[in-house]
């Protein structure tokens, strides 16, 4: 039974106890996302995207580092859908925040959308990661920045997570490196702590050629 329950953390609402599964993402993903944060280049008025967003807290706490601009969740879970409107649901009644159910290989937004896109612990559970962040790079501007936030990048030690949740594989640092570089990121780099295994990787993409001439 505990080991259906825990097939939740790839898809919130494939077996019971969701509610406990949202509880544990918005507290325990806090110390990575608070990590991530100083290298994430926030907009001051822009548009920004959390790819599996999951129980919206990472929404809410970049909403209050940048208080005008747009905020956009996706999730391919109809339950992780709901539960961060919910979480977020005064800035949803006011049009600033923006929750949709799709999937990261085929987001439904249009090209070179937003300023930034993040993605805390969901890279895992992508189906195709090479080819889904070159699905990212179309939704971004030029100039425009991606962060993958992972908890680890350790594969021995996420062992214990991978042996036991279907679907969940952790990459290296150098993989994730390679997939940003492959869909044409530049200024790629992975941000780690070394006490806790914590990982941001970012990259942006190059602007327009001839931009400002």
């Amino acid at each position: 039974m505990y080991w259906e329950w825990k097939q939740n953390f790839a898809r919130p609402g494939v077996y019971p106890g969701s509610f406990l599964v949202f509880w544990k993402m918005n507290r325990h993903h806090r110390p990575l996302q608070e990590f991530s944060m100083p290298f994430l280049k926030l907009p001051e008025k822009g548009r920004v995207l959390d790819v599996g967003c999951g129980g919206g807290f990472f929404i809410a706490s970049m909403l209050k580092r940048a208080p005008e601009s747009h905020f956009y969740g996706v999730d391919y879970s109809p339950l992780s859908v709901k539960k961060s409107r919910s979480f977020n649901h005064r800035a949803v009644k006011r049009g600033q925040v923006e929750i949709v159910e799709g999937s990261v290989s085929s987001l439904p937004f249009e090209d070179a959308f937003f300023d930034l896109v993040t993605a805390s612990e969901t890279i895992y559970f992508w189906p195709d990661p090479a080819k889904d962040v070159r699905e990212v790079a179309r939704v971004l501007k030029p100039g425009g920045m991606f962060a993958v936030c992972c908890d680890s990048a350790d594969k021995a030690a996420a062992k214990k997570y991978t042996d036991h949740i279907r679907g969940m594989t952790v990459y290296s640092a150098e993989e994730l490196s390679a997939f940003f570089s492959g869909a044409g990121f530049v200024n790629v780099e992975c941000h780690s702590d070394s006490a806790t295994g914590m990982l941001c990787v970012t990259g942006t993409l190059p602007e327009k050629a001839g931009a400002g001439n």
